[in-house]
């Protein structure tokens, strides 16, 4: 019986060994010189350091790609105080009432991260746009980078000075409203909330989204609306969407 046992754990072993062998040779031998990653857009994955258990569905994801993901630490709530938000007029009294800290956790790392692609831009980056994902993102189309690839120069050939284009959403089919380009549509006014774990940046305009981003007074995803809402930002979405949230995964970062 012992020795059964013994044989098992070796088994096991094995298996999950081989898995993240499998793992690392998809991504060590995916093609580094694909169309998408000559077309310089960059790639943040918005995550919690403490989550490692998000590590394995962001492996697998990395499969799915030829784009060089980088990761962004994203805010930690458990050491956000909201007294000092109010303090230094990050967060919004009101809304401190009514909402959790992990909401201003998950808005600072977008925040965060959107600093970040200006700051990028400013020191001349040769990208033009940055996807941002979250780390329970899950793509679901499988021939993602060439769609990607697409959208992007679908934008430029008509020259359109978008914002952000979200390529992933969790809400109802009533967000899309006028066509742009193919598959791109701009997203109706009113209470149209789209999620915000997979969007593209324009890197040009990322500084002044981030300036409109001073402010915590709704979850990230209502603050990206009421912006669309008061055309203070230009939004888009594609239809059909590349990526959708692992639902496996409790959220950590909202």
């Amino acid at each position: 019986m012992k020795n059964i046992l013994i044989l098992l754990l070796i088994i096991i072993n094995i298996y999950f060994i081989f898995d993240e062998v499998s793992l690392y040779f998809k991504i060590l031998y995916k093609d580094k010189f694909s169309n998408i990653n000559n077309y310089n857009i960059d790639c943040y994955i918005i995550h919690l350091d403490r989550s490692k258990d998000r590590i394995s569905n962001i492996k697998k994801q990395q499969t799915k790609t030829n784009l060089n993901i980088k990761y962004f630490s994203a805010v930690d709530s458990k050491k956000l105080n909201k007294v000092k938000l109010i303090k230094e007029k990050i967060l919004d009294p009101k809304y401190a009432k009514i909402s959790r800290v992990e909401h201003y956790g998950c808005f600072l790392s977008h925040v965060n991260v959107i600093k970040k692609i200006a700051n990028n831009y400013k020191n001349k980056s040769k990208a033009k746009y940055t996807l941002v994902l979250e780390d329970d993102f899950n793509i679901i189309d499988n021939d993602f980078d060439n769609k990607l690839l697409k959208i992007i120069k679908d934008i430029e050939k008509i020259k359109y000075n978008f914002d952000i284009i979200f390529i992933g959403n969790k809400g109802d089919n009533k967000i899309y409203d006028k066509n742009i380009i193919n598959n791109i549509y701009t997203i109706p006014e009113g209470n149209y909330n789209v999620t915000a774990e997979s969007y593209i940046v324009n890197n040009k305009n990322a500084s002044k989204i981030a300036k409109l981003l001073n402010y915590i007074n709704v979850p990230i995803d209502f603050k990206f609306r009421d912006l669309r809402n008061n055309k203070s930002i230009n939004c888009l979405i594609i239809k059909p969407l590349l990526v959708n949230q692992n639902l496996n995964y409790e959220s950590t970062i909202k």
